[in-house]
């Protein structure tokens, strides 16, 4: 699917088509709704412009490969990964604020979750995942962080963490320190 002049989408975006191997949405800057891909076969999801999103939910499918949002500054909702097997790789390295949770659960091949500008987050949730590496090193407040079931989960950055508004639960989490 080309839609190569599209810049906003003042609602919802979905896509749930086995046949959608590829979305091109070059000019794509607002998506005021939830982009939802769920049980899509889409390969590789890649909005270069795109600024302020309003959710993402991308569940069950085994196809996708990448995510990669590289301008996303403001996610007004949440962001729900889940179920995804071939998974690899998630770029969203100028999201500075999620004003709801980010949940990333059943991730099998995705190693690194980095998000060097984010400030703000609702709450965080990771379970059975085979994160390496977690890494929020600007997240200064998170209403409730939750991890479990992430045995390989050996390095865990939130160094300018001051806040914790809610719960705090790390369950079989394999990091030994979170001083980092």
């Amino acid at each position: 699917v080309q839609l190569k002049s599209l810049e906003i989408v003042h609602q919802d975006f979905t896509v749930k088509s086995k046949s959608v191997s590829r979305l091109d949405l070059p000019k794509v800057t607002t998506i005021q709704g939830r982009l939802d891909a769920s049980e899509s076969a889409i390969r590789s999801l890649v909005l270069p412009g795109l600024e302020v999103l309003g959710g993402l939910t991308y569940t069950r499918s085994e196809d996708i490969g990448n995510i990669s949002m590289p301008k996303l500054r403001t996610v007004n909702g949440d962001i729900d990964l889940s179920n995804l097997k071939g998974l690899h790789a998630l770029l969203m390295p100028s999201v500075e604020q999620i004003s709801g949770k980010l949940s990333v659960s059943s991730l099998a091949a995705l190693k690194s979750l980095n998000l060097p500008h984010l400030t703000t987050l609702r709450s965080l949730e990771i379970g059975w995942a085979n994160l390496t590496d977690l890494a929020l090193p600007e997240a200064k407040t998170i209403g409730n962080i939750k991890i479990n079931s992430a045995p390989e989960l050996a390095h865990i950055n939130l160094s300018a963490l001051t806040e914790v508004q809610g719960d705090l639960e790390l369950t079989s989490v394999g990091a030994r320190s979170l001083n980092q």
